[in-house]
């Protein structure tokens, strides 16, 4: 059975059918864009026994009937010019506004070789052996460079406008992979959670049990979890309420994500951000603003927690990811970059210090703009001595002379 009749209700027979009404007040037959197929010999053509889409029956086609892709525009993009009813085939002729015709999809996109490559499915196949060598070769880092081969994953198709999808949507049951195979967004979830889990990242629990909330799953699949340590983002052993439980997460962890939503939970117990406190105040200007500026001075911190705080920041100076030297790239830059702002909100001098050779060119520019802000000149004309890229080092310039403006 096709992923398209797993993921609708199944057509009605007769003239009350959805497809027929469509028929008889927009003039068009409704299919999918993308599921029509295309043939050396025979040119372009429906299999209807594979996919029905809006077509209830074949044998209410005729030559000449419009076909537009199975949306609310009613827009035909092709033009009937036979039926092989015992077949199942319906062979089409594509007519303008199709972009196979026009050359411009219905945005106004040019279409190009790259949207060729998709509609052939050798772009599918190439971006899938993508994947997997890079997962052979052992440079994924996070879920997110994976997640093209999930079943939650919308592959990349031809439509109306030319190429479209590639992105991550286990709701989206009627164009994902595991859509095609009758799948429901909740087992999909759980049999993606499951994949990463044994590709060696660590996942929700509750993706796991089938308890977490589906807008949450694609949100942490898309952005691999990083950020705001949300409660459904932990996965086994990680407790953000617990200090010292998140600061070995972020010394031992290999996974980007992990580290930096962890780093991020211990920063909320350290140096409390009253974002959540104002939430659920009445809005004051003065209250806010007095609030706020009393955070960036750094004055509602836990000072219980700053030497933990501290030896963590100066810890992550000297992470490195297995990956770096093979992709040269530092997986870890924008944790880096926050213990880096970390650094320097508190005026941890001697932290600082050790990520000026920082591998990410980044990474040091904020150094040298930490020390500029702080009016250690000594220190940028220092990494200025040692810079080796021309551009990065024009800006520490720049900030050696701001520097002496203080």
């Amino acid at each position: 059975m096709n992923w398209y009749k797993n993921s609708q209700q199944e057509p009605q027979e007769g003239p009350e059918s959805l497809g027929d009404q469509i028929f008889q007040h927009h003039g068009v037959w409704q299919y999918p864009f993308n599921l029509v197929q295309k043939s050396n010999t025979e040119g372009w053509f429906i299999n209807w026994y594979d996919s029905q889409g809006g077509i209830p029956d074949i044998d209410s086609v005729n030559i000449g009937d419009k076909v537009a892709d199975q949306s609310l525009n009613m827009t035909p993009y092709w033009e009937v010019n036979f039926v092989d009813s015992d077949k199942g085939i319906i062979f089409l002729n594509p007519i303008e506004p199709n972009p196979f015709v026009s050359g411009v999809g219905a945005g106004g996109k040019e279409i190009t070789e790259w949207d060729m490559e998709v509609f052939s499915g050798e772009y599918e196949d190439k971006r899938t052996d993508q994947v997997l060598q890079s997962i052979q070769e052992g440079i994924v880092a996070d879920p997110n460079d994976v997640a093209y081969i999930l079943k939650g994953t919308v592959p990349l198709q031809m439509g109306p406008n030319g190429a479209q999808g590639g992105w991550y949507s286990p709701r989206e049951v009627n164009y994902n992979r595991g859509g095609k195979e009758g799948m429901r967004p909740e087992d999909i979830m759980i049999m993606d959670a499951k994949s990463l889990q044994k590709l060696g990242f660590a996942v929700p629990i509750a993706a796991l049990n089938g308890t977490m909330d589906l807008y949450d799953w694609k949100d942490y699949v898309q952005s691999n979890g990083s950020g705001d340590p949300k409660e459904s983002y932990q996965s086994e052993g990680e407790n953000y309420e617990d200090p010292r439980t998140s600061a070995q997460f972020v010394l031992n962890h290999v996974q980007p994500s992990i580290k930096h939503r962890n780093y991020s939970a211990l920063l909320e117990k350290f140096d409390r951000n009253p974002s959540k406190e104002l939430r659920s105040m009445p809005y004051n200007e003065k209250n806010y603003n007095e609030k706020w500026d009393s955070y960036k001075r750094g004055e509602m911190v836990n000072r219980k927690l700053e030497p933990l705080v501290k030896q963590v920041t100066a810890s992550i100076a000297d992470m490195t990811h297995p990956s770096q030297n093979k992709i040269n790239f530092d997986r870890y830059w924008y944790l880096k970059e926050n213990a880096i702002q970390t650094a320097e909100k508190f005026k941890w001098m001697d932290v600082l210090k050790k990520f000026e050779n920082s591998y990410d060119k980044t990474n040091r520019k904020y150094v040298a703009i930490a020390y500029s802000r702080m009016g250690n000149k000594n220190g940028i004309e220092q990494m200025i001595g040692k810079e080796r890229d021309e551009e990065t080092k024009r800006e520490m310039e720049y900030w050696l002379k701001e520097a002496g403006k203080k």
